[in-house]
């Protein structure tokens, strides 16, 4: 594969984000660019000499091996700021799955559903964040903070954006905030470059190459489309580079990284979403370690663990409205195949109901260190 195919990979990805290059070239396979003709010769040639299904298929597992070695050493055996209790590989497995599960109810190559579990486990291996310092109710931003090689926060001589000094509350929030966008394009160009130095150590054994043209442009197009938004009306994380237009591919990887609460029910939702919680509010973990916390402090902190539950049947429901327009470039069949698969919404709605209302005792009661164990926390010592 000639280096200007990657080159263009990587800098539609680029244009993309900045938004000068709405639709993905994979769309209708048009490659619309002043190398069109070009690179459509070169798409027609790679599929003429696809390598053995065997070899691509090892390949395949190389690069899941290669990237669980990655996400693990990064997000499970890094810091504890840096360690990600929600975006490791417990995710990036969910995700494949989830999204090869889909890829089968649509009956498309077991060649797709292998590229389709690849980028899945490829999706999110970038995660850089900055801490953000919040006010109390988390409505508004008072700093984007530092942080140190370890992750922590550093909240000595903190600055607005217009380097004013900004003063610090008693009670404050620090939120991890991820680089969405950034951290998509840079897991797409990891999961190209795994795939680039396959095609060359292939050369080298005189084989064919691995992936195709139309392979590497669809990781982009996929990995592109987990970039997460919000809808304030559904009340739930949205995928705005998602259209009717994307392939198989690009709705399996999408649908499945938000396809838990459908997919596989309040066993798998419920964990996952205070994982994500303890991930994100990340003051919480500071305060857990001090000898003597307040009464106050407990309270705020308990309030947090209420909202977050209280958003849960909010963010499934939401999810299970969205599904109907989110398979809107799917044929009927394709519909059926992939909505035989979401049929765990109410048991997910009902489950994280149930929890709210039970953690919702426990802040009655002051149950403050039971509830602190409820949603994950692991406490080495008792709380003051």
């Amino acid at each position: 594969m000639a280096e200007s195919v990657y080159a263009h990979v990587r800098g539609a990805c680029a244009a993309r984000l900045e938004g000068s290059s709405p639709s993905s070239p994979t769309k209708n396979m048009n490659f619309e660019t002043s190398h069109n003709n070009e690179q459509q010769e070169i798409f027609k040639e790679e599929e003429m000499a696809i390598v053995p299904e065997t070899i691509f298929y090892s390949y395949i597992e190389k690069g899941i091996a290669a990237a669980e070695e990655e996400v693990k050493k990064r997000f499970e055996f890094s810091s504890e700021k840096n360690n990600l209790s929600f975006h490791a590989w417990s995710h990036s497995l969910g995700v494949a799955r989830r999204a090869e599960k889909i890829m089968h109810a649509l009956h498309t190559t077991e060649r797709k559903i292998k590229l389709a579990r690849f980028i899945g486990v490829y999706h999110d291996i970038v995660q850089e964040w900055d801490p953000v310092l919040q006010s109390a109710d988390g409505r508004t931003t008072l700093a984007v903070l530092e942080k140190d090689a370890e992750g922590n926060a550093i909240l000595s001589s903190v600055r607005d954006t217009n380097n004013n000094p900004v003063e610090i509350p008693e009670l404050y929030r620090i939120f991890r905030k991820r680089r969405a966008g950034e951290n998509e394009r840079k897991s797409a160009e990891m999961a190209i470059d795994f795939m680039e130095n396959a095609n060359k150590e292939a050369e080298e054994r005189g084989l064919p190459e691995v992936f195709t043209v139309a392979d590497v442009f669809e990781v982009q197009e996929a990995i592109l489309n987990t970039i997460p938004g919000f809808d304030p009306n559904l009340g739930t994380v949205i995928q705005p580079n998602l259209t009717a237009d994307d392939t198989f591919i690009g709705h399996a990887v999408a649908l499945g990284d938000l396809g838990t609460a459908g997919m596989e029910g309040a066993g798998a939702y419920l964990p996952e979403g205070d994982a994500l919680f303890r991930e994100e509010q990340l003051d919480i973990l500071d305060r857990l370690k001090k000898p003597n916390l307040g009464e106050e402090e407990k309270k705020f902190i308990m309030d947090r663990f209420i909202a977050w539950s209280d958003f849960q049947p909010k963010f499934a429901q939401g999810r299970m409205v969205n599904l109907e327009s989110e398979l809107g470039g799917l044929t009927p069949e394709a519909k059926r195949g992939v909505f035989s698969l979401f049929t765990k919404f109410d048991e997910t709605m009902a489950a994280s109901k149930a929890k709210a209302e039970e953690r919702r005792l426990m802040r009655q009661e002051m149950k403050f260190e039971d509830l602190v164990r409820d949603m994950g926390y692991q406490i080495q010592m008792p709380l003051g």
